[in-house]
């Protein structure tokens, strides 16, 4: 089994324990994954990435960015998969745990244990050149999938939501930046390309009102959550 712990990510002592025993229960599955607690850089909690996607994943890592729990920190992997499915692909800039997940998917079916077992630290907002960058690589990234012949049948009945979910990313990745305009102008696209896009209105609306208030109501809803937690505790 190969599991994999990005730099500023932690596993919570029996994360791997529980992985491998579902491994061992269903020989068949290539990737088992488990929820995730996201977390300020210092440490703060901002929500929990439960798990939902489990059996034949194509169609949902085709259209949802967070599969995996958003992290690749939160995944094992069969060893076996990687002679079958290949490595990860080093000319991608981003996506590159995406693009290896979508590979395996082909061949495997995933499963997760239902409960958070990773904490994933979350930055704060990015600088334009790396926006510039995520666009970039976001975009090949897509389009590769949306030109691949092998994928045509899955990525067919779903080819709006496709490029609508990679201009989601691409909007999201400005708003991080604090480059409204920018933001606005990926989001609009989204949404054209497909209307239900409800993350695409919703940072829409959050670039309308500026960072410094979204922020601001995050942390009240950050200190709300964690005192009714501790109240559950106490």
């Amino acid at each position: 089994y190969v599991a994999f712990l990005d730099a500023d990510d932690l596993w919570l002592p029996e994360k791997l324990a529980e992985q491998v025993r579902l491994m061992e229960s269903q020989p068949d599955v290539g990737l088992v994954y488990a929820g995730t607690y996201v977390v300020e850089e210092d440490g703060t909690p901002f929500f929990e990435q439960r798990c939902r996607h489990r059996g034949n994943v194509v169609r949902a890592l085709l259209v949802e960015d967070n599969i995996v729990a958003g992290s690749a920190s939160a995944a094992m992997v069969r060893r076996a998969c990687f002679e079958r499915a290949g490595f990860f692909d080093e000319s991608l800039s981003v996506c590159e745990d995406w693009d290896v997940w979508l590979r395996i998917a082909r061949h495997y079916p995933f499963d997760f244990v239902d409960r958070p077992l990773v904490k994933v630290r979350t930055h704060g907002g990015s600088t334009q050149k790396q926006a510039e960058k995520m666009k970039q690589g976001t975009l090949a990234f897509f389009d590769r999938v949306l030109s691949d012949p092998s994928l045509e049948n899955e990525v067919r009945p779903v080819r709006r939501r496709v490029r609508s979910l990679a201009l989601f990313m691409v909007g999201r990745a400005y708003y991080a930046a604090r480059e409204m305009h920018l933001a606005r102008r990926y989001l609009l696209q989204s949404v054209r390309a497909y209307p239900f896009q409800w993350r695409a209105w919703q940072y829409g609306m959050r670039s309308l009102v500026g960072p410094q208030w979204t922020e601001r109501l995050r942390w009240l809803r950050n200190r709300a959550a964690q005192s009714l937690r501790f109240r559950k505790v106490a």
